[in-house]
């Protein structure tokens, strides 16, 4: 997650220094960074997400072996 925080750190800086520029052929690049930000937000939501996910899931399946080792 550590990982996906910082690229979203970097898109959002890259994109306050792209909008300090005042050229036409910054356009693309703006757009460009402006998708990068927001891909690594949806990143971290569905990261964190996941890990919800996957707290319940590991918890059933160590509920299980426990059942499994009291027989």
């Amino acid at each position: 997650l550590e990982l996906i925080k910082n690229n979203t750190r970097i898109a959002k800086f890259l994109n306050e220094k792209v909008k300090e520029i005042k050229r036409k052929n910054v356009e693309v690049i703006q757009q460009r960074i402006i998708e990068m930000e927001q891909f690594y937000i949806f990143m971290e939501k569905h990261y964190r997400n996941f890990l919800a996910e996957w707290i319940v899931e590991r918890q059933k399946l160590v509920s299980k072996n426990k059942v499994r080792k009291s027989k």
